[in-house]
């Protein structure tokens, strides 16, 4: 359960940065990121940056 909530938090960050460096909303990703963890990486990978930044903006 701990190594659940310690993935969980690894993938807010690394989302929270990415997201940041990418000029995008930040906190949703890094929420999105918290509770999807790794299964938001594989749907995150498959989008360009300007689906990502249009997504974000809504």
């Amino acid at each position: 359960m701990i190594s659940l909530v310690v993935l969980s938090v690894i993938f807010s960050l690394y989302f929270y940065v990415e997201a940041f460096k990418w000029g995008m909303s930040a906190k949703k990703w890094a929420i999105a990121g918290f509770v999807l963890g790794p299964s938001l990486t594989a749907h995150v990978l498959n989008l360009s940056p300007y689906t990502l930044a249009q997504c974000s903006r809504v």
